[in-house]
């Protein structure tokens, strides 16, 4: 598995409550759907818009390549300190972890984690790519106020 890690960034809210909203996926649809539309980059809009969210999972249509879908579900979580989610109809595995650590009774740090099953001659391609996926989730997750 070549695992592929964000920076620490600062969330709005403590360990308990990003973990909540975040792995409850009725309760990520809510706050994905309250979000002022000016916190969303305006090349990001249609894509953002475009975001499924039931129950069970997550779909994220990535409008490119083989793939032109990702479908995320829930595997694994910890509470409060890992959020997981698994791919689904993947030609490999691939994981997505967000990973809290608590700062104060208001905020928590989150790094964000894909983990992707590739063969090591292929690493050095999907590098780019996937730093970038992990970036903008990363600068997208402190706009997010998970405190209410």
């Amino acid at each position: 598995m070549a695992e592929y890690k964000s920076n620490a960034v600062v969330l709005q809210g403590n360990a308990e409550q990003v973990y909540d909203k975040l792995s409850d996926l009725g309760a990520l649809k809510t706050l994905l759907d309250t979000l002022p539309t000016d916190n969303i980059p305006e090349d990001k809009r249609e894509m953002f818009s475009s975001i499924v969210v039931t129950e069970d999972s997550i779909t994220i249509p990535t409008g490119q390549g083989p793939i032109p879908e990702l479908t995320l579900s829930r595997e694994g979580c910890e509470r409060p300190s890992l959020v997981r989610l698994a791919g689904e109809g993947m030609p490999v595995p691939l994981f997505l972890s967000l990973a809290l650590n608590p700062v104060d009774a208001e905020s928590c740090e989150g790094v964000v984690t894909v983990d992707v099953g590739v063969p090591a001659m292929l690493k050095p391609m999907i590098a780019g790519p996937m730093n970038k996926l992990i970036s903008q989730i990363s600068s997208f997750l402190p706009q997010l106020d998970f405190r209410h």
